[in-house]
């Protein structure tokens, strides 16, 4: 099952024709870090830095409008270090993302979507797929290269224990490459 869904998020990235023979869409490659946090794990604060890399399709739509279809690596979870614990939850997600993105100022973008997420690492209380919302804002250095902030938020829980609510939150910054 799980080499059936990477074989299916690679396919519909790599041939979806909507995005690949548009001739007003544009590759782009993007790596970056964050900073994650999962809520209800009674640490505080984003704790966890991990990378995030990936690929995808820009579609322009209009002067002022985008769509942006990508997938990435990310490497979220929790860590909490101190005197008397060291304890850790390297959650390492494959996600795609669909995200609306509105010029907002001169090279500036501001953008909200979705994406739909599967954990790669096998964590036996944690939710195989993850669902969340994300918002963007995007500075376009120029023409080839921009700065990309993203700030997302799990739907439902990642824990299947009862009683026990588990959302993972991320801000990261990537630099992007168009071709």
């Amino acid at each position: 099952m799980r080499d059936k869904l990477r074989l299916l998020f690679i396919t519909i990235n790599l041939c979806c024709p909507f995005f690949v023979f548009s001739q007003n869409s544009n590759f782009h490659f993007n790596a970056g870090f964050l900073l994650s946090q999962v809520d209800g794990d009674n640490y505080g604060g984003f704790n966890k830095m991990g990378y995030s890399i990936g690929g995808g399709f820009l579609l322009n739509q209009k002067d002022k409008r985008y769509l942006d279809w990508n997938t990435r690596l990310n490497q979220k979870g929790y860590r909490e270090v101190n005197e008397t614990t060291y304890d850790r939850l390297p959650l390492n997600y494959l996600e795609m993302e669909l995200c609306q993105q509105f010029k907002i100022a001169n090279k500036t973008f501001l953008g909200g979507g979705l994406y739909g997420a599967y954990l790669l690492n096998n964590w036996r209380t944690v939710r195989k797929t993850d669902y969340a919302w994300l918002a963007r804002l995007d500075y376009h250095v120029s023409n080839n290269f921009s700065l990309q902030t993203r700030f997302s938020w799990s739907l439902r829980s990642i824990r299947e224990i009862q009683y026990i609510v588990w959302y993972n939150r991320a801000i990261s910054l990537e630099a992007v490459y168009l071709f």
